[in-house]
């Protein structure tokens, strides 16, 4: 079969939406395709038959200089099956270098058995670690004091101590190394693993890092377990809160909880978005507490890797 890859242009929306619809009728590609078509480098870009029939479309985001994130790849249906999806993902990941990209990486939910044998077995890619994305309103059973004592933010001075608990956490992290990007959850970068990097100091800087302090605040024990919960926006842009990293032990873990839900309710915020590596988002599904509507549980996903020439932070 003869492919014609392009970058995407305005006059090809129409199509592009036909073909995500074909898919999935609720797809939320209508909300997210205007500002992909307008990113560079990288943007949208589709795959075309030798009749000139759209095939499939993907799009390629620099989250950082150097990182690219491949993601909102659609197959045509009839093109399913017929090694569409893998030669159109083998030109991303060569379209992606030839920008300037020395890491790719793509994400995929852990029962697409299909991408992962794509990812592992035909390009080349590694397994970086698996990771959960959850979106929606904490459940209104789920306890809430407006802000628990034991929580808050961190301050400068504590900086450092922020960053040994964050390094300890990283050794259990079931993907360590790698941040969720605050504005588009379901893409994640790497940080450098310098211990003299301290990743979390500009965060910590604009009050997005909250600690728990395991004996209460002023008792001297110091914070037990972090949070980085930033401002976002949710896709109707109401006011919401990003959840990227969460660590500590079954208490601070109740205590954030319960500090979201008090930001919820007091209405600064409509509602919740997650995006952690997986093992934070099993430990809170391993709490005595409905946190999320049953109908509503989190997703987990599988992050690949390819890294061109070495290590990339």
């Amino acid at each position: 079969m003869g492919l014609i890859y392009r970058r995407a242009a305005e006059a090809d929306k129409p199509a592009m939406l036909a073909l995500a619809a074909a898919i999935d009728p609720d797809d939320y590609l209508p909300w997210v395709i205007d500002g992909y078509l307008k990113e560079r480098p990288g943007g949208f870009y589709v795959t075309e038959g030798e009749d000139g029939r759209l095939l499939a479309l993907a799009s390629i985001t620099f989250i950082r200089p150097g990182q690219a994130f491949l993601r909102a790849m659609r197959v045509h249906p009839e093109a399913q099956g017929h090694g569409v999806g893998t030669e159109f993902t083998r030109f991303q990941v060569e379209e992606a270098e030839r920008l300037g990209a020395r890491a790719v990486r793509l994400l995929t939910a852990e029962s697409n058995l299909a991408v992962r044998r794509l990812a592992g077995e035909k390009l080349g890619f590694r397994l970086r670690g698996r990771w959960s994305t959850w979106w929606e309103s904490l459940s209104p059973t789920l306890p809430a004091d407006g802000r628990p004592a034991h929580v808050r933010a961190a301050t400068a001075d504590e900086a450092e101590a922020v960053d040994a608990i964050f390094r300890e956490s990283q050794a259990r992290c079931a993907c360590p190394g790698v941040f969720a990007d605050s504005e588009e959850l379901a893409e994640m970068f790497a940080f450098d693993p310098d211990p003299a990097a301290r990743p979390l100091d500009e965060a910590v800087a604009a009050g997005h890092v909250l600690v728990h302090d395991g004996d209460g605040p002023g008792r001297g024990r110091g914070p037990d377990g972090l949070a980085i919960v930033t401002p976002s926006t949710d896709w109707d842009n109401g006011p919401s809160l990003s959840v990227t990293y969460m660590w500590g032990g079954p208490p601070a873990r109740l205590d954030f909880l319960r500090h979201l839900a008090g930001e919820v309710r007091s209405a600064r915020v409509r509602g919740i978005q997650l995006s952690l590596p997986a093992d934070q988002t099993e430990a809170l599904e391993s709490l005595e507490v409905a946190w999320h509507p049953e109908d509503r549980r989190p997703w987990y996903g599988r992050l690949y890797e390819k890294i061109f020439g070495g290590e990339v932070s």
